[in-house]
């Protein structure tokens, strides 16, 4: 055959593959997407074709690639992967301008062909990322996108792509500005996209939207989600592949509407929406099988339709297993924690201690592997396990599992350096502590119990004391240089302007890491251990006070001749739904009630009204504490060793509100006919016992002329 007429042939493959691919993303016919690659691999195996036509087999490189991926979202096969990848190599060392554009011919001008390849590698890469959370794959796409930035720095596609690494760092670090930064890149992609690119940006920015409203529960990304997805499905053909994709995406937002807002017609279409799509869809299915697993277990709680459970906890096992036994299991985080949540409940109907301990085996596995990879979902199924340990009474586990939960808020903490991030996190960690300490103490293990306490309680404050503080000799003896950066970076952060604190706080918190890599600091400014915890114990007690969902407890920290003991006081009355209502109200009231509403009024009170709104409060508080003498502080004052006079008390979550050293109880010999806490100890309260220390250390090396005093009076502005 002469060159012109192989020319023609090679030419006609590529039209024909370009054809009957594009009706394959049409219409979703399997055999068409066969016909394509076939005719690709014919092109690539011609060793003639391979001689005389470089730019072709190029294209045929490129093209095949990028087909590979749609024949692993069918197949879900990861040797698709592989070889895609592997042709993105072949392809981008060839020429950078001859590689082919998806259409199937070289591309005429520009860098469009590298940038096709390119794109093609990037996708491939975080695939097999998704599927192995492989570091070098990560650094690999990351790299792809990189070299895709210098060629056109605001294209569309790149836009797309910088969007997805951006989502995949925020899964893997819950770092909240990685995730505010794809939704400007998703966003900017759609204004400058053709209408094809502009539904790929829009599918993106939908879901990232709906992870941005599930931590700051704004109605108006989740509206702006329902919109982006209404918009591409409109414009997709009703047979598309994608059709499933975006519905899915979709029945996603109907379900965070339900969490929202309790709208169980929104739940009710969200299981709708799953149920047509799971036949239809395999790339998609196991995702599918987990969210609808997941959402009929909420149905489950409102409902009580066993069949909702029971087929929840099939599809949640199908979403691991696959749905034959050539699929190989994908037991990621989410997934064990769904299946965990429907054993759990399922133990709960009928007491089977198998479910629990198959919930046992999935939650510890999510948490372990959510740790290094997805430490939010791990932080939620930390609590989850460790409710349903408690309720079981099986405390050893309870306490393993609230131990991984506070791990996981540490790091997800430490990920947030922007604006309100840090608050964020504690805010997804709240009654954390006080759990954790209960489960520690009914573990037999007081002093974790007290560093429950310690590592949940003023974190922040805790963290700019450490930065502050911190011990740069052990640094300086492993690695000079490196001390001298901290000190460098951490004299910028505080120094930073408000436009320069985000990149200040990034610019800290590498360094940070780089020092916990030298052998010896691993845990360089970590989480207060219990060397911290010994040093804060002076003369007087440390208490901490806490409210579980079971009862309270008091844990009595003492320093005596015999060393450091901590001491477990439990305290039955002083449950966390008793302190929350006498607070705010009843659970599940439209209002704020309890004292906290008798205290905005008489705060709000015109001339009028401030007499009366006073004695209202004034009563509420007086009762309030005569209460609290009974649950807590009377008991408190009968265990403390003999001869306390002061105790230093640390409160978390809603008992921190109050003055608990005001409780009180009848005693007729006293003048007021009251016995007040205050009067048998001197009480102080402390964010934790670290900052205490820290904050008495700073008071010692302050050197003064004459004693002083701050003094702050009625603070109510």
């Amino acid at each position: 055959m002469d060159h012109d007429e192989l020319a023609r042939q090679v030419r006609e493959a590529l039209v024909y593959a370009e054809l009957i691919w594009s009706r394959y993303r049409d219409h979703g016919a399997a055999a068409d997407l066969k016909a394509a690659t076939h005719t690709y691999r014919k092109i690539l195996a011609d060793p003639t074709v391979a001689a005389e036509f470089p730019a072709a087999v190029q294209s045929a490189q490129a093209n095949l690639a990028l087909a590979l991926l749609d024949v692993h979202a069918l197949t879900g096969e990861p040797r698709w992967l592989d070889e895609a990848i592997d042709l993105t190599d072949a392809a981008l060392a060839l020429e950078p301008d001859a590689a082919a554009a998806p259409g199937g011919t070289p591309a005429a001008t520009g860098h469009e062909g590298r940038m096709a390849v390119l794109n093609t590698r990037h996708v491939a890469l975080i695939r097999r990322h998704m599927a192995t959370r492989s570091k070098a794959d990560f650094a690999a796409a990351d790299a792809a996108v990189a070299a895709m930035k210098q060629l056109a720095p605001d294209s569309p596609l790149v836009r797309i792509n910088g969007g997805n690494q951006a989502m995949l760092r925020f899964d893997a670090t819950g770092a909240i500005d990685a995730l505010d930064d794809a939704i400007a890149d998703y966003e900017r992609a759609a204004e400058l996209a053709t209408p094809a690119e502009r539904l790929q940006a829009l599918g993106a920015l939908a879901g990232a939207l709906v992870e941005r409203h599930g931590l700051y529960r704004s109605l108006d990304d989740l509206a702006r989600a329902y919109s982006a997805e209404q918009e591409v499905l409109a414009a997709l053909p009703a047979d598309s592949p994608l059709h499933a994709q975006h519905s899915m995406v979709l029945g996603n937002i109907l379900l965070a509407r339900h969490e929202a807002d309790g709208n169980l017609e929104a739940l009710d279409a969200a299981i709708d929406t799953y149920d047509r799509l799971t036949a239809l869809d395999k790339a998609e299915s196991r995702n599918q099988l987990q969210n609808v697993g997941y959402a009929r277990f909420l149905r489950y709680r409102h409902r009580r339709d066993v069949r909702d459970l029971e087929l929840g906890i099939l599809a949640c096992s199908q979403a691991i297993t696959g749905d034959d036994e050539k699929s190989p299991p994908q037991a990621t985080p989410g997934r064990l924690t769904n299946l965990a949540l429907g054993l759990g409940e399922r133990w709960r109907l009928k007491g089977d201690a198998a479910d629990l301990a198959l919930a046992r085996q999935c939650f510890r596995g999510a948490v372990a592997d959510g740790l290094s990879v997805h430490p939010k979902v791990a932080l939620n199924a930390a609590v989850d396990w460790g409710a349903l340990e408690s309720e079981a009474g099986e405390w050893a586990a309870a306490h393993e599992a609230y131990q991984a939960g506070i791990s996981a808020l540490q790091s997800l903490f430490e990920a947030g350096v922007g604006g309100d991030a840090q608050e964020v996190w504690l805010y997804e960690g709240r009654g954390l502590g006080p759990r954790a300490a209960y489960a520690a103490a009914k573990a037999g293990e007081p002093v974790a119990a007290a560093l429950a306490i310690e590592r949940t309680r003023a974190v922040a404050w805790t963290r700019a004391l450490r930065l502050d503080t911190a011990d740069l000799d052990r640094v300086a003896a492993v690695d000079a240089a490196l001390a001298r950066r901290y000190r460098e970076a951490a004299a910028r952060r505080r120094s930073a302007r408000p436009q320069d604190a985000v990149a200040a706080a990034r610019e800290l918190a590498a360094v940070i890491q780089a020092v916990r890599q030298r052998p010896g600091l691993e845990r360089w400014l970590v989480q207060s251990t219990l060397a911290d915890l010994e040093a804060a114990v002076g003369e007087q007690p440390i208490v901490y006070l806490a409210a579980a969902d079971g009862a309270g407890v008091a844990l009595i920290a003492t320093r005596a001749d015999e060393g450091f003991h901590v001491d477990v006081l439990w305290l039955p009355e002083l449950t966390d739904k008793a302190v929350r209502e006498r607070l705010r109200g009843p659970d599940g009231a439209g209002e704020l009630g309890g004292y906290l509403a008798l205290y905005e009024a008489w705060m709000h009170a015109n001339d009028v009204a401030y007499e009366a709104a006073t004695e209202a409060w004034s009563a509420a508080l007086d009762g309030l504490m005569r209460w609290y003498w009974d649950a807590a502080i009377g008991p408190l004052l009968a265990a403390l060793p003999a001869g306390t006079e002061r105790v230093q008390l640390v409160t978390p979550g809603a008992l921190g509100f109050l003055p608990l050293h005001a409780a009180w109880v009848e005693d007729p010999a006293r003048p007021s006919g009251r016995r007040y806490a205050l009067d048998v100890v001197a009480f102080s309260s402390a964010p934790n016992a670290v900052v205490a220390a820290m904050a008495a250390s700073a008071a010692l090396r302050c050197e003064s002329a004459a004693p002083s005093l701050l003094a702050v009076e009625n603070p109510l502005v």
